[in-house]
């Protein structure tokens, strides 16, 4: 299959599933669940191996996050595709919880499927959030060979906040402001599933009476509401905040 041709079928899947209209068989108690209904991407059964939460950051990390894992069963030593998910909630609060469905559909198409913790603004700050992704990556590259993870095929899965920081992920690089110290290589997407993103930081929609997303967001998460000294308003240096405003502006290249 040409590359073009799996990221689009890869997008149109995740992008289904995240507006609700794929089939899904939920299973968060760690069952196994079958989908027979549900071929695999490889033409393996679809049978899914749920993995007891694991921890994806060093012992050195500020804060330790873990990482639901499901790996699609079947007797084909062919490599999979892979999905990182990362669920919304302001970059302040919510869980995993958010993407299981969406995990489990994936799943059940053949995807090995990774649904991450992040750390939580405002006691983090931007760019931790996406550093946790980041190391995310590394770790599934790290067990790409036992989970049959094709690193070439790995797409990022994000809702609100979430779909920001894949995106984020993704424009990224391997180098520049925003990929160093935790980025590089092994943190580069082959394609992004972005729903509700928010994409505009400096004019934050006001949707929320009791909570007001134009007086909370942009300073807890990103520091790019305004700069007023060369280290930036939270003391952030500005490369950041200008590299994550551009993140924000700009599509996906794909």
């Amino acid at each position: 299959m040409a590359a073009t041709t799996w990221w689009r079928g890869a997008l149109l899947l995740a992008s289904l599933v995240l507006a609700g209209c794929a089939s899904t068989h939920l299973g968060s108690d760690g069952r196994e669940v079958e989908g027979a209904d549900h071929p695999g991407a490889t033409g393996e059964p679809a049978t899914i191996r749920h993995l007891a939460n694991q921890r994806y950051t060093p012992d050195d990390w500020p804060e330790p996050l873990s990482a639901r894992v499901r790996l699609p069963r079947g007797d084909s030593d062919e490599l999979r595709p892979a999905a990182l998910l990362v669920h919304g909630g302001g970059w302040r609060n919510r869980t995993p919880d958010d993407m299981e469905e969406i995990a489990e559909a994936l799943s059940l198409r053949g995807f090995v499927t990774v649904n991450i913790e992040h750390r939580f603004a405002p006691d983090y700050r931007f760019p931790a959030q996406l550093h946790d992704l980041q190391q995310a990556m590394a770790w599934l590259h790290a067990n790409a060979e036992a989970w049959r993870v094709d690193t070439d095929r790995i797409v990022g899965v994000g809702f609100s906040s979430g779909a920001h920081l894949v995106s984020l992920l993704a424009l990224a690089g391997s180098d520049g402001p925003l990929a160093a110290p935790h980025g590089g290589e092994h943190a580069r997407l082959a394609a992004v599933v972005a729903g509700g993103t928010p994409t505009d930081l400096l004019n934050p929609p006001t949707i929320h009476s009791e909570n007001r997303i134009a007086d909370s967001y942009p300073s807890h998460a990103l520091c790019c509401q305004s700069v007023e000294s060369d280290t930036g308003v939270l003391g952030v240096p500005v490369d950041f905040c200008e590299a994550a405003r551009g993140a924000a502006l700009r599509r996906h290249p794909w």
